[in-house]
């Protein structure tokens, strides 16, 4: 699955010469009913951007029939690799306040623009979220494992899983373990912090990351989620008692090995089921620091 900029970019963004007036600009803007236009050389080098905050300006100063190539501005445009993750993209949308980015090749070349909107609707169709429970998927994890992807993490995760779920299901129906997987997903999102990562793994199985948390810390974290869930009653079915098992591990190193880590935290997750469920187990403290690893600074 691939989440790159230039699989979510519009490859023919609407583009002038310096050599066009203000005044063509308008005329172009109007046409084709957008709010921008970039400008590029023969080369395809992006120049500048003109908008129609740009253009509002120009006409209040009477400069509608000059050239663009006169107020070219001398700065560093906002820009993105088409080769970068969708994320990144989003986060320059976030810290800049813009709704547009030029997309560039490795040699500096316009070869696109990508937009909010762009991306919202190519994730849309993915399917990023489970109905059931709000939670974000699997197909989420493969996502964030992109944008982990060349950092340096420090990060604990917990493999959790519901004990007898199936069982819970024959005696009760398929419509109360639905509601069991709902209750349990809201006590994940309201006992976590913001940028903790809750992923519905499948079925009755739950995969949660913690940045910044150390495997002790994830422990009592662990903890105090499994007294939540144990608490978990239904007034029609006051026999119908829930607990769950997990495994945790810990992991500092590449992100591009994230996946290890959570080999790791299953393989606790099933040893808690041999050891009787409803318990939680450590695995390995995954050490994976590059020899180069003083140049980049752990994800904070």
């Amino acid at each position: 699955m691939l989440f790159k900029v230039k699989d979510y970019m519009s490859k023919d963004p609407v583009t002038v010469s310096p050599e066009c007036s203000f005044k063509e600009i308008v005329d172009i803007m109007k046409t084709k009913k957008i709010g921008s236009v970039l400008v590029v050389d023969a080369d395809r080098r992006l120049k500048d951007i003109v908008t129609q905050s740009d253009l509002i300006m120009h006409l209040l100063h009477g400069n509608l029939e000059a050239k663009v190539k006169n107020f070219i501005r001398d700065k560093k445009l906002i820009t993105i690799d088409e080769n970068s993750h969708v994320f990144d993209a989003v986060s320059y949308f976030e810290k800049y306040r813009i709704k547009h980015l030029p997309v560039l090749d490795g040699d500096s070349r316009l070869v696109g623009i990508i937009t909010a909107t762009d991306i919202l609707k190519k994730v849309a169709g993915i399917g990023l979220m489970d109905p059931l429970t709000g939670l974000n998927n699997r197909n989420y994890y493969e996502l964030l494992k992109q944008k982990y992807y060349c950092k340096l993490l420090s990060i604990s995760v917990i493999m959790a899983d519901l004990d007898d779920f199936k069982k819970i299901n024959d005696r009760y129906g398929h419509l109360v373990g639905d509601e069991v997987l709902k209750k349990v997903g809201s006590i994940f999102k309201t006992n976590l912090r913001i940028y903790d990562e809750i992923i519905r793994w499948g079925g009755e199985e739950f995969l949660i990351l913690l940045p910044r948390t150390n495997i002790k810390r994830a422990v009592m974290i662990a903890g105090r989620l499994k007294e939540k869930i144990s608490a978990i009653r239904f007034k029609d079915y006051l026999d119908l008692k829930i607990s769950i098992s997990m495994g945790i591990s810990h992991y500092e190193g590449e992100g591009r090995f994230l996946d290890t880590a959570v080999r790791e935290a299953d393989k606790a997750l099933l040893t808690a089921k041999k050891e009787g469920k409803n318990r939680i187990v450590t695995g390995k403290n995954i050490l994976n620091v590059m020899e180069k690893s003083e140049k980049l600074a752990i994800e904070r």
